[in-house]
């Protein structure tokens, strides 16, 4: 193994631990924001960014839904169309959001159908577990229509 990439995850794997150790201790004042930092209008999904995670971690929606991503911590976060192997391999992503700020939000329409998972690859936030996937089929749209036709 090259002295490269030895040191490469040693580095990452210290940048986990202290993560996690911070976390488990409740080191880090996350805030709660005092006023809603978005609402979602429709054809859109509110996706937060909160303590390290992705809240909700998966989400189902229709083609054309938009989804807005809502940064709720105290550091910025990003949010990357790809996966943490793709990452590493430099492999081409999806979308890349601009870095966020707190209460900052960005927005972006899935048009085909398909699993896409999505990381921060901010300060290795990934590597301490904000990953999540956005699931798009159009199963979801037939079930909402289907449940409204027995209303």
């Amino acid at each position: 193994m090259g002295r490269f990439r030895q040191k490469f995850i040693w580095l990452s794997l210290g940048i986990v631990i202290i993560a996690a150790a911070v976390i488990a201790i409740g080191g880090i004042d996350w805030g709660e924001p005092s006023i809603d930092v978005a609402i979602a209008a429709p054809g859109e999904v509110i996706v937060e960014m909160r303590r390290m995670r992705f809240v909700p971690e998966e989400i189902r929606i229709a083609p054309g839904t938009t989804v807005v991503f809502v940064n709720v911590d105290p550091m910025e976060h990003n949010v990357v169309q790809t996966t943490v192997a793709g990452l590493a391999a430099r492999e081409p992503e999806g979308f890349r959001s601009p870095s966020l700020r707190p209460r900052e939000t960005f927005r972006y329409t899935f048009t085909e159908e398909g699993i896409f998972p999505i990381l921060c690859d901010i300060g290795g936030h990934h590597l301490a577990g904000m990953v999540g996937n956005v699931i798009v089929t159009a199963d979801v749209e037939q079930q909402a229509e289907h449940a409204d036709s027995h209303v």
